[in-house]
């Protein structure tokens, strides 16, 4: 679908939006069918799923759908009370994709209260399909009268922080539910991955898990197991191995937000001038890539150490 025919979509579906005033925290209140849209990529999607949690938790009795990327499963572990129902999206559900059609239809039998849109690249056309009264997201250029209420959080805000800011107002100054269910582990599935692979298991014999090729064996002093060996392993031997890791390195992907819902110190590589506000937390230590005038190892090294690894 080209940008003239979603501008002309656009255009024709603003009369169905006129301006009319509305009272935010009422029906916000008030708002108990709710659609959300998960952000696509990580780590967005993980902290997206806090303010979900936040927004769930403010009004009893309150039913959510979440529109959600498919590769992201793994995190709703336990999240079942939170979503009365998910549905799993395998492209960005943009005007005229395939995946835009079937919500429509899928739409066609629902009705929504309110719409929150969480992904940093706000889709006014998902506004407009909810038919919802009450439509929020964050402020970017060109979304309003899609969305009537945009929030702004502080630029310098870490993406915890920018969760924190959307769950304080959508609470209604509520209680804000900061954590999300601990996911499940089967430690006994780590240990035979680790026995398969020749490493014992236990505290006493610590190892790092690497979602980039690392050429090295060892590092710190504690066995490394690259992209290569566990990336491609079935779900849950995933999540074990990295519960016991004692640390994660590699982007902020899928498998960080693993990490970091389990609580594994992890070692973040981003590229230079990427604008991501990692959230500061002493398990995090973020190394841009190509370090200055350190090798990359080297670097990965000294934050380890700093993690008190």
């Amino acid at each position: 679908m080209t940008a003239l025919t979603r501008a002309i979509y656009l255009a024709w579906s603003k009369s169905r939006l006129a301006r009319k005033e509305i009272s935010f925290h009422a029906e916000l209140h008030g708002a108990r069918n709710v659609l959300v849209r998960l952000a696509e990529r990580a780590p967005h999607t993980l902290f997206s799923l806090y303010i979900t949690g936040a927004l769930k938790k403010a009004k009893k009795g309150r039913k959510i759908t979440v529109l959600s990327p498919l590769d992201a499963e793994l995190l709703f572990s336990g999240l079942n009370t939170i979503f009365q129902e998910k549905i799993d999206l395998t492209e960005t559900p943009s005007h005229g994709s395939k995946a835009f059609k079937a919500l429509k239809e899928r739409f066609a039998k629902s009705s929504f209260d309110l719409f929150v849109d969480l992904d940093p690249s706000p889709l006014p056309e998902l506004a407009i399909l909810s038919e919802a009264k009450l439509r929020i997201t964050y402020q970017a250029e060109g979304l309003f009268p899609y969305f009537n209420i945009l929030f702004v959080p502080d630029k310098e805000a870490d993406l915890r922080k920018r969760a924190q800011f959307m769950s304080r107002y959508l609470a209604c100054g509520g209680k804000i539910e900061e954590s999300l269910p601990r996911l499940q582990v089967v430690q006994q599935r780590a240990n035979e991955w680790l026995k398969k692979h020749g490493h014992r298991s236990g505290n006493k014999t610590p190892y790092l898990l690497s979602s980039i090729s690392i050429d090295a064996e060892r590092l710190g002093g504690m066995k490394v197991f690259g992209a290569e060996t566990w990336m491609e392993e079935e779900p849950q031997i995933k999540v074990s191995l990295l519960a016991s890791a004692s640390a994660y390195i590699g982007k902020p992907d899928r498998s960080f937000e693993l990490a970091y819902l389990l609580g594994t110190p992890s070692v973040v590589i981003l590229p230079d001038k990427a604008r991501l506000n990692l959230p500061s937390s002493p398990c995090i230590k973020v190394i841009t890539h190509p370090p200055k005038g350190t090798p990359l190892l080297e670097a990965i090294e000294e934050a380890l150490v700093s993690l008190s690894l």
